[in-house]
């Protein structure tokens, strides 16, 4: 039986600007508050990392029991991965001795094997589907794999390349227009474009920490990291307090395939001679619409409900047009739905040959036992 959700809503928030203001905010507090901890404090590199592993582990879970959207759950969620992936990078870098170029190549290969083994499990990377625990899983790994990995970028283009914080900042926020002129300007993935730009706000945000905080003589700031952190954070607070968020929504072709992936071993029922109850004439597909309304529940026969919804999509002029997977799904329900009504009146016409075939034996019976007539 394939069964569709009827909660639209993910746990994650809607990508918006805020969205993303905030998150470049979020990945420059990882920094300065990493580094507050492991320098500042002089925890060191593997102490904090131990302690910002422990504060993400525990926020995760709290997210993934979480039954909806809590903005400054989510935050909380981010920082943590982000002042554990700024700690991580470190520690690998300069106390691993494995250097940038290294590490960034690991954590490269470690992001692309989780969103790999992602698509292979659900067939899809949107974030809309963020709303199961196997899904909220996933996408952590992937969050937490993405932010060590910003960091180590952020590193290696401040230090390796020469171009210092200052550049190093410029050099990302030209990546990052370079994104979003795709997404306004061509049709590539917007899944992929997401990933990029989320990949990219990182060691934007790592630069710009690091430009903050880092001493003069390094091309810094000099700031005070503890203050850094605390007016950043006043700066999310505002944002989350001024521009409340709103929990995505999850893409029902998204969900189709969700749904589909997680029974792809199942087989149809065989049809059974059995009354079953016909949809109401307002939930029918009509000739103009050609598909069922919106949320109506479809009998299919096969023991499959099928949750038909108007799945559409916005193209590139703006033109709406039908979405493939809901043709697809429609044309697999209608040939099923054609099998099963020949199976029924089969069985229909059989019955009643067995029902004509009782009443005449009846009558048979009847008629030796009835009493002659003197």
């Amino acid at each position: 039986m394939i069964e569709v959700s009827r909660d639209t809503s993910s746990k994650v928030p809607e990508v918006t600007l805020i969205f993303w203001i905030i998150k470049i905010a979020a990945t420059t507090l990882g920094e300065t508050g990493g580094d507050s901890v492991t320098m500042t404090m002089h925890w060191g590199y593997l102490a904090g990392t131990a302690l910002f592993l422990m504060l993400l582990v525990v926020l995760v879970v709290a997210q993934t029991v979480a039954k909806k959207f809590y903005p400054f759950l989510y935050w909380a969620t981010i920082v943590a991965s982000t002042t554990f992936g700024t700690t991580m990078a470190d520690f690998a870098d300069r106390s691993l001795g494995i250097g940038y170029t290294g590490g960034s190549s690991i954590l490269l290969l470690c992001l692309l094997a989780v969103l790999g083994l992602w698509y292979q499990s659900l067939g899809s990377l949107s974030v809309d589907t963020v709303n199961t625990p196997k899904v909220e899983a996933f996408y952590w790994a992937a969050i937490t794999f993405s932010q060590t990995l910003g960091t180590a970028l952020g590193d290696w283009m401040a230090d390796s390349t020469g171009l210092g914080y200052g550049g190093g900042a410029l050099v990302f926020a030209a990546g990052l227009s370079v994104v979003a002129g795709a997404y306004y300007r061509t049709n590539v993935s917007r899944v992929l474009l997401f990933w990029a730009a989320f990949i990219l706000t990182r060691p934007l945000g790592a630069t710009v920490g690091d430009f903050l905080d880092k001493p003069v003589n390094r091309g810094g700031l000099a700031l005070s990291r503890p203050l850094a952190s605390g007016v950043i954070t006043a700066f999310i607070l505002a944002c989350l307090l001024v521009l409340p968020q709103r929990a995505g929504k999850r893409n029902q072709v998204a969900m189709w395939f969700e749904a589909i992936a997680t029974t792809t071993n199942a087989r149809p029922a065989v049809a059974r001679p059995m009354p079953i109850a016909s949809p109401s004439r307002s939930n029918r597909p009509s000739a103009k619409s050609d598909i069922a309304a919106p949320g109506s529940m479809w009998p299919s026969g096969t023991g499959r409900v099928m949750m038909m919804a108007r799945t559409r999509h916005i193209a590139p002029m703006g033109t709406i047009v039908q979405s493939p997977a809901s043709q697809l799904i429609r044309g697999r329900t209608i040939r099923s739905s054609r099998r099963n009504l020949g199976s029924a009146r089969s069985t229909k016409a059989t019955n009643s040959a067995r029902f004509t075939d009782c009443r005449a034996s009846r009558a048979g019976i009847q008629a030796r036992w009835r009493p002659k007539s003197s």
